[in-house]
C-alpha cells in the first residue's frame, strides 16, 4: 500500500473511487482521509455519489462502514440514495438503509413515473419516512390511494400509519382520497381498518360527497357506494355550500348513484332520523325517485314484521351488523330459511341487501363455529357452546376468525 501514501488529498480519493481502486480507497481510508471527500465545483458530489455512479458496491460499503454520512447532499439536493433510486442499484440501496440513509417521500413520484420494478416499490414503502410530506402536504399514504396501489396501501398501514389522518393543504384524508378516484379495494381495506367514513374536509366534503363527484364510470361509482353506505356514511351530510351527496349525484346526472342512495332510508329510519328537507324537494321533484322513495317505505314496513327465522326479522337482517346479529343468535338452525326467490319477488328493492347480508352471516356462522370448536379443543376446558366463548369470538373481525379456524384446524390434523 505504500504507493498511496502520498495521495491524502479529498480529490485523490474521489479519483481513486472513479477508477474502481478498491485498495487505493481502502488505504486513504486507513490513514485516515476524509470520508466526507466532495468534488470542488458547482454540483458539490461526494465519495458516496461517486461510488453509486461507478457501480462499485465494495467502495461504497467501505466509505459508509469508515463512517460517510449517508443523507450528504449535493448543493442541488441529491442525496446518494436518491441516485442510486434513479439507477435502480438495489444493493446499493439496501446498503446506505442499513447505515442509516432516510428514504424522502419526493421519490415515490420518481417510481410512479419511471414505472421502476415492483421490488422498489416495496423497499420504498418498507423504509419511507411516514411522516413526510410533499409539497402539496399530503404523506406517503395519501400517494399511495390516489394511485390505487392496493399492496403499497397495506404495506403503509401495517407500518403504523395512521389511518384518518389528513392532508395539510385541504384536510382531506385517505377515505376522501380512495372516494374521489373511485379506488374500491382502496375504499373496503380503508374502511376495514377503522377509517372514520363521515369525516369532512377544509370545503366540508365528506368520501360520500366527493365519489358523487368523481369522473369514474357509473358502475365503479356505485359499487364504492355500498361500500360507504355499509360502513355508516350519512347521506344527510351537507358540506360548507350546503349541498348533500345526493345533490351531487343529481348535479353529475348519476341515476344509479340517486337510486342507491335512496336505500339508505331504511338506515336513516333505523336511527330515529329522517331524510333532510334539503334531499326531499330533490326526491319529491323526481317522478322517479319520488315513485321509488314510496316503494322503499311500502317494503320496509313489510319486512319489519316478516320473520326468516323464529328469533330474527327480515329487517333485524338488513339493519344489525354481523357483530349483532351472531350474538342475537347462537344456533345455525336459525339462518337455514332464507326462501331467496320468494324475497327477491316480495322485495325487490331490498333483497340484493338482504341476501348479501344473509350469506356473509353464514359464512361468518361457520367461521365462529368452527373457530370456537378449536379454540375449545385448544384450552380443553370451555364449552364450545358456552356463551362466554361465543361473545369473545364475536368480536373478532372475520380475517382473525379464518387465521384462527385455520390453526385449529392445523392443530387437529397433527393429532
Amino acid at each position: 500500500m505504500d504507493q498511496y501514501r502520498i495521495k491524502r488529498s479529498s480529490g485523490d480519493l474521489i479519483g481513486l473511487i472513479k477508477r474502481n481502486d478498491e485498495k487505493g480507497v481502502e488505504a486513504l481510508l486507513l490513514e485516515g482521509i476524509n470520508v466526507n471527500a466532495r468534488d470542488n465545483d458547482e454540483v458539490g458530489m461526494v465519495a458516496l455519489h461517486h461510488a453509486i455512479f461507478a457501480n462499485n458496491v465494495q467502495i461504497l460499503k467501505l466509505l459508509l462502514e469508515h463512517g460517510a454520512y449517508p443523507d450528504d447532499a449535493t448543493y442541488g439536493g441529491i442525496r446518494p440514495f436518491d441516485v442510486a433510486f434513479a439507477l435502480t442499484r438495489v444493493e446499493h440501496l439496501h446498503l446506505l438503509i442499513h447505515h442509516g440513509a432516510r428514504v424522502n417521500i419526493k421519490l415515490f413520484e420518481l417510481y410512479r413515473c419511471n414505472k421502476l420494478p415492483r421490488k422498489f416499490g416495496q423497499l420504498f414503502y418498507t423504509h419511507v419516512e411516514l411522516r413526510d410530506r410533499d409539497k402539496h402536504g399530503c404523506s406517503i399514504l395519501h400517494k399511495v390511494v390516489k394511485y390505487g396501489d392496493v399492496e403499497g396501501l397495506k404495506t403503509i398501514l401495517r407500518r403504523g400509519a395512521a389511518v384518518d389522518e389528513r392532508t395539510l393543504n385541504d384536510g382531506m384524508t385517505s377515505l376522501h382520497i380512495a372516494a374521489r378516484n373511485g379506488h374500491q379495494l382502496c375504499i373496503e381495506i380503508l374502511l376495514g381498518q377503522g377509517a372514520k367514513p363521515n369525516l369532512k374536509d377544509e370545503f366540508g366534503f365528506t368520501a360520500l360527497h366527493l365519489l358523487m363527484i368523481a369522473s369514474i364510470p357509473e358502475v365503479d361509482k356505485v359499487k364504492a357506494l355500498d361500500t360507504l353506505l355499509d360502513f355508516g356514511c350519512d347521506m344527510n351530510l351537507t358540506c360548507n355550500r350546503k349541498k348533500t351527496a345526493l345533490h351531487y349525484a343529481f348535479k353529475h346526472r348519476s341515476v344509479d348513484s340517486c337510486i342507491n342512495l335512496m336505500k339508505h332510508i331504511a338506515k336513516i329510519h333505523h336511527n330515529q332520523d329522517s331524510i333532510s328537507n334539503y334531499n326531499m324537494q330533490f326526491i319529491t321533484s323526481n317522478e322517479r325517485l319520488s315513485t321509488y322513495y314510496v316503494s322503499c317505505l311500502d317494503e320496509l314496513d313489510k319486512i319489519k314484521v316478516e320473520r326468516m327465522s323464529p328469533k330474527i326479522t327480515l329487517y333485524q337482517l338488513l339493519m344489525y351488523n354481523i357483530r349483532e346479529l351472531l350474538q342475537y343468535t347462537r344456533a345455525f338452525n336459525d339462518y337455514k330459511c332464507f326462501k331467496s326467490q320468494r324475497y327477491n319477488n316480495r322485495y325487490p328493492i331490498y333483497y340484493e341487501n338482504l341476501e348479501r347480508k344473509f350469506h356473509s352471516l353464514v359464512e361468518n356462522r361457520k367461521l365462529l363455529d368452527s373457530a370456537s370448536m378449536g379454540l375449545c379443543i385448544l384450552i380443553k376446558r370451555i364449552d364450545s357452546n358456552s356463551i362466554i366463548t361465543q361473545k369473545i369470538l364475536g368480536f373478532l373481525k372475520t380475517e382473525d376468525l379464518k387465521s384462527l379456524a385455520l390453526i385449529c384446524e392445523w392443530n387437529r390434523a397433527r393429532k
